[in-house]
């Protein structure tokens, strides 16, 4: 009888366990999704700004860290942090890219960074100077026919109120109010092998006014019969992800090439009858404006141009990847005890024209280094403390713009 309440006991304790046992909370092995809210990716900003980050976890969150430029600015210990970020303070320049970062740590230490938003800090003080106009197309010493289109690119930090076109000194149109900043000139009523000068002249919203360097031109007898069209995209319209540019030619047989242009850039030469063009828009900023225009020339070098459409893109994705870094992963646990540290390093990209890359440690600036190979070590020693820390790189570009990427890591003795 003893025997048989003691088994019952027994079991009811072995019961007990199992079912304490299978109540234990589910361990969280995922790092927290954070995700800043505000500012939008290649924003304007100025003044004070809140920057809004949220987290989400499967556990409970323990905080959520925010940085600019690598430098942490607050930590808080809610699934939303905010932060009023004073645009006006000397350390953000003007009109360069400034980047903001966040990471979150769950109860279990897992860390997640955030992707990185990357601005432009501007400032209410006037812009004196004018803006830099170039003329894409046609480039110089080119022989045009038909329609030309005659697109130019402008880069000032004031608004853009109007271009004008000039043909042969003449001012011939006015562009007011669009973005594309484009004329299609008709040269069909012109003298076969007549030369001619065009450049453009753009007026920012200060007033300051810019003029392109001067360009010459030939105009081509007119004896070609190719005629080209472009088919798709249709002038107008929104796209997104990969869009084929197709264009059409009336006679193949006596087509030599043809020549897609993208805001006035070449990007492609095609041979083959098909004349098309796998156009790319992912990571362009959402809600952008581009052109699209298409050249075809015959087995004798004569070229006739389509006119030119506007369409735009609303790009799902960040406008440009973060800049990778070698030897280093966000979120990663190191050891001390590498001799030598951890080796931190990054490629340039082709024709990236870098002025420096700087490696940032926890706000602190650890190496700046003005030339290639850009790489440095980072001595892991001084920071054994098991909390962590935060590795920023940002890659300089001689035209003031700027690639980053933040890695949070934690350092064991």
């Amino acid at each position: 009888m003893r025997f048989r309440a003691l088994f019952g006991a027994g079991v009811f304790a072995l019961s007990a366990l199992a079912l304490t046992v299978g109540c234990l909370p589910k361990p969280d092995q995922g790092p927290p999704i954070v995700t800043i809210i505000n500012p939008a990716p290649q924003e304007v900003v100025s003044g004070i700004i809140p920057i809004v980050v949220t987290a989400y976890d499967e556990n409970d969150l323990k905080e959520i860290t925010i940085l600019i430029n690598g430098v942490a600015r607050t930590t808080i210990g809610d699934k939303i942090a905010t932060y009023e970020w004073d645009t006006s303070l000397p350390e953000f320049t003007p009109n360069r890219d400034h980047h903001i970062t966040a990471y979150g740590i769950d109860e279990d230490d897992n860390i997640g960074p955030s992707a990185i938003t990357t601005v432009r800090v501007t400032t209410t003080t006037e812009d004196t100077l004018p803006p830099v106009v170039t003329l894409k197309n046609p480039v110089g010493g080119q022989t045009v026919t038909g329609v030309v289109p005659i697109f130019v690119e402008i880069s000032d930090d004031s608004p853009i109120n109007r271009v004008e076109f000039f043909i042969d000194g003449v001012l011939t149109f006015t562009d007011e109010g669009s973005d594309d900043h484009i004329f299609n000139w008709d040269t069909d009523a012109l003298e076969p092998g007549s030369v001619h000068t065009i450049f453009a002249r753009a007026y920012d919203a200060g007033g300051a006014a810019g003029t392109s360097p001067t360009i010459t031109v030939t105009v081509a007898a007119s004896s070609t019969t190719l005629n080209i069209a472009l088919k798709n995209p249709v002038g107008g319209t929104t796209l997104s992800g990969v869009v084929p540019v197709f264009a059409e030619v009336n006679d193949p047989a006596i087509t030599d090439r043809v020549e897609f242009f993208i805001d006035g850039s070449l990007v492609a030469t095609d041979s083959d009858p098909d004349y098309i063009y796998n156009w790319t828009t992912t990571g362009l900023p959402a809600n952008s404006v581009h052109t699209i225009f298409v050249r075809a020339f015959d087995l004798t070098g004569q070229a006739v141009t389509s006119p030119t459409i506007t369409v735009t893109v609303t790009g799902s994705g960040p406008a440009d990847a973060p800049l990778t870094v070698g030897g280093i992963d966000a979120g990663g646990v190191y050891s001390a005890r590498l001799d030598d540290g951890l080796p931190l390093s990054v490629s340039a990209p082709a024709g990236g024209n870098v002025a420096a890359v700087e490696f940032i440690v926890d706000g602190e600036l650890l190496q700046r280094v003005d030339q290639a190979p850009y790489r440095t070590y980072l001595d892991l020693a001084r920071l054994a403390d098991n909390r962590v820390h935060t590795v920023f790189v940002r890659m300089h570009y001689s035209d003031g713009r700027s690639d980053a990427n933040l890695f949070p890591i934690r350092v064991m003795p």
